[in-house]
């Protein structure tokens, strides 16, 4: 169960930060849409979800500003970065740090039986 709320976590991360970073584009949602990743079932709290969205908030506002320093990069290299910003994101140790506190802030294994 531990695991499953793990890659929930990071899971919904990787969802809304694909939201974000490409505008709610068409195309992002209908892959998300067709994708059978993750469980069906709601293992994160309200709590969880308003962290995330928090989070992928100020992430797509880092990419916005990054955007606008393209000037400074080689020509071509201009505009939003999302793709590699989140594979840095993802394996990082950072999410799986904070999906883990948030699974021992949450109570939600408590409810769990052996």
């Amino acid at each position: 169960m531990k695991e499953i709320y793990l890659d929930q976590f990071k899971l919904t991360y990787l969802r809304q930060l694909l939201r974000k970073s490409y505008n709610n584009s068409n195309a992002v949602q209908e892959i998300i849409v067709i994708d059978n990743s993750g469980f069906t079932e709601p293992f994160l709290t309200a709590n969880d979800l308003h962290i995330i969205d928090s989070l992928t908030t100020i992430d797509n506002e880092y990419l916005k500003v990054d955007s606008t320093q393209g000037i400074q990069r080689a020509e071509g290299a201009n505009g939003k970065r999302p793709l590699g910003f989140i594979m840095k994101k993802l394996t990082s140790k950072w999410l799986d740090s904070l999906a883990k506190r948030r699974l021992k802030i949450s109570g939600v294994s408590d409810s769990w039986s052996d």
